[in-house]
């Protein structure tokens, strides 16, 4: 899948749930994004809303998530 301008559209989720690998490659990227406002108008919208979002991560590795 392409996370484009149109899927970010579409997201209408009360929560998110991720396992360790993609909760780290997205915390790697979502709050820098919200606090900066860098980059394309779509993708600042998508990673405030996901920053707003309660996010269940299961993992057997990860002692504690931020």
């Amino acid at each position: 899948m392409i996370a484009d301008e149109e899927l970010h559209q579409y997201d209408q989720s009360d929560g998110l749930l991720f396992g360790r690998e993609i909760y780290q490659l997205m915390d790697s990227a979502w709050p820098a994004i919200t606090s900066s406002g860098d980059g394309p108008q779509f993708m600042v919208d998508f990673a405030r809303k996901l920053d707003r979002k309660p996010k269940y991560v299961f993992s057997r590795t990860l002692d504690h998530v931020s």
